[in-house]
C-alpha cells in the first residue's frame, strides 16, 4: 500500500537557507518590479504600513545619526542604508542574496557618489564583522523573517553591538507575505 506523508517534516537548516537564498536570488527583479515604487531608492520605510524613519526615529534624532557607525541587516537593495547616508551616518549593508545586492548597485549607480554604500553579502547568522563594531543595527522587512532559527541572528547582532548599542527590527506578520509590500 502506498501511503503518502502529510504533515509537518523537518528540513535540515543548510537546505532551508540555501532555499531561501534560491528564492531570492531568482525573484529580486520581479520583486523590485512590484514594490519598487513604494520602497524608492532611498527611502527607509519601516514595513507595510508605510512608517518610515523619518517619522518614527527608531534609530535616533537626524543629528544622532551622524557619524554613527550603523549595519543593516537583509538589506535588499540597501534603500535604508543609502537614505541613513544621505543623512551622516556610516553605513554597511549586508543581504545573502546576490541578486538583491545587484540591484542596491544601480540604485547606487544612479545615487550621488557620497550616498553610495557599502555593500556585502552575508547570512545574517554569521557576520563577517568584528565584535563591537557597530553603534546601531537593524532590519526592516529582511533577514529575520526568512531564516529557521532567528535566536542566531539576535546573537550575531548582539556580538557586533558595541555595548550599549541599538538593536531596531521590523518584522511582519507570515500572513503578510501573501500580499505586496506597497499597501495600496
Amino acid at each position: 500500500m502506498n501511503q503518502s506523508r502529510i504533515g509537518y517534516e523537518h528540513v535540515p537548516e543548510q537546505d532551508a537557507s540555501r532555499a531561501a537564498r534560491t528564492w531570492w536570488d531568482e525573484n529580486a527583479a520581479e520583486y523590485h518590479d512590484d514594490n519598487g515604487a513604494f520602497l524608492g531608492e532611498s527611502r527607509f520605510v519601516w514595513g507595510p504600513e508605510g512608517l518610515t524613519e523619518d517619522q518614527a526615529r527608531l534609530l535616533g534624532s537626524r543629528e544622532g545619526v551622524v557619524d554613527k557607525k550603523i549595519l543593516e541587516v537583509g538589506s535588499g537593495a540597501a534603500q535604508c542604508s543609502r537614505w541613513l547616508r544621505a543623512q551622516g551616518a556610516r553605513v554597511v549593508a549586508t543581504d545573502y542574496s546576490h541578486a538583491m545586492l545587484e540591484q542596491a548597485l544601480i540604485y547606487d549607480d544612479r545615487a550621488s557618489s557620497q550616498h553610495r554604500v557599502p555593500l556585502i553579502q552575508a547570512d545574517a547568522r554569521e557576520l563577517p564583522f568584528a565584535d563591537s563594531s557597530f553603534d546601531a543595527a537593524f532590519t526592516s522587512f529582511g533577514a529575520i523573517p526568512f531564516v529557521p532559527d532567528a535566536e542566531r541572528i539576535h546573537a550575531e547582532i548582539a556580538r557586533v553591538l558595541r555595548p550599549g548599542g541599538r538593536w531596531v527590527c521590523s518584522v511582519t506578520h507570515p500572513a503578510r507575505w501573501m500580499f505586496p509590500d506597497d499597501p495600496t
